[in-house]
Parts: C-alpha cells; sequence; structure tokens
C-alpha cells in the first residue's frame, strides 16, 4: 500500500488526477482504515466535482479521527457548493479556529461563496479580501472571483483593476483575458479589447 500511496502523491503533483485517484483507492483496497488515504480520495472526488461522494467520504475521514484544518475546509467547500450553506459555515469557522495563526485562504473562499450565495455580495467582496491578503497577495481563484462579482455590482473599473493585478502578478487563465476584454469590449474600448484577447491567446 505503501507504493500505491508514494504513487498517488506523485500523480497529485503532476495534476493526474484520475490516476491518482485509482492508487489511492488501491491503497484502499488494501489497507481500508487508512484515513489520509480517505482525506486524500475526498479532496480528489471535490476536484472532479463530485461532492457528495466527497461529502461522504470526508464524514468517514472525521469519523476515523482526523480532525484537521484540511478536513474541515475541505467538507466546508464541498458543502458551499452543494448547497448545504449552514453546515458550510460551521465546518469553515472550524477550519479557521484549528488553522495555524487561524490563517487558511481556501475557508475564506468557501465563506465568501456562501454570502455570494445568500445574496450578501459585500460581505463576499470583505471574506475574498482576507482570502487573497492571508495568500500573500496573489490568489488567482479568489481574485477572478472578486472581480466577476464587482462585475455584477456594475463596478466595472473594480474589476478591470483586479484582472490586471491578476496578468502582472498571478499565473492567470484564459477566463481572466476573456472577463477582461469583454469588459472592454461592453465600454466599446475595441482598442484595449484586440490587445486583451491576442496576450490571452499568446499566454
Amino acid at each position: 500500500w505503501e507504493a500505491h500511496y508514494g504513487l498517488c502523491t506523485c500523480y497529485v503533483r503532476k495534476h493526474k488526477m484520475d490516476l491518482a485517484m485509482s492508487e489511492c483507492q488501491k491503497v484502499l483496497a488494501l489497507k481500508p482504515k487508512h484515513k489520509e488515504s480517505v482525506l486524500l480520495l475526498a479532496n480528489l472526488l471535490k476536484s472532479q466535482g463530485r461532492l457528495a461522494e466527497s461529502i461522504k467520504h470526508y464524514e468517514l475521514a472525521q469519523s476515523m479521527g482526523v480532525k484537521s484544518s484540511d478536513l474541515y475546509t475541505g467538507l466546508g467547500l464541498a458543502q458551499a457548493q452543494s448547497g448545504d450553506l449552514t453546515g458550510a459555515v460551521a465546518n469553515l469557522d472550524t477550519a479557521i479556529a484549528l488553522a495555524k495563526k487561524h490563517i487558511n485562504p481556501q475557508a475564506h473562499l468557501g465563506k465568501a461563496v456562501v454570502a455570494f450565495k445568500l445574496g450578501d455580495k459585500q460581505e463576499a467582496l470583505t471574506e475574498l479580501d482576507i482570502a487573497i491578503k492571508e495568500h500573500g497577495g496573489k490568489y488567482t481563484e479568489a481574485r477572478n472571483f472578486k472581480a466577476e462579482i464587482l462585475v455584477s455590482m456594475g463596478q466595472l473599473d473594480g474589476a478591470k483593476k483586479e484582472y490586471q493585478t491578476e496578468i502582472k502578478k498571478e499565473d492567470p487563465g484564459p477566463a481572466c483575458f476573456q472577463a477582461l476584454g469583454n469588459i472592454y469590449l461592453k465600454e466599446n474600448n475595441l482598442v484595449e479589447a484586440q490587445k486583451t484577447f491576442l496576450l490571452g491567446s499568446k499566454w
């Protein structure tokens, strides 16, 4: 089982999640009570959007004695995505309380998701600012979400600033260039829109 667990770790680092999941399941076939693998499998399932299965595995890891900040963060995020907002807040708050120096950017990102789903966009922005700060000022996922909220609130200048910061200082994905280009199109600024789309296509 140790070899399968080692392979699983390698595949996770190489972002080959299907292979990682296969190796993790082999570990559990040989060693069913290996709680680290149960937690890892929960994380892998969540990353693939298989939320009900991931929650089941988080709860299984919890019943096996895992009480880490990582567990409560993963469980809270899965619950936030699946619509159990009350459970999500409780688990994300627990995750923050258990984290070293109470710093847990992922949990604050999760709380932003909950606030947004509850219609409190300002609270979502506050949580995202905390998440970005706690992540060392660079947090692509949180910054994208913040920009999307600003666009939905009609604050296009603020959204452009977030996307521009992401391009200059972080590692943006295609969605960042697409969204920023679309803002310029909305403003009828075709020159900047074209420059942004071209930059994205070459990124």
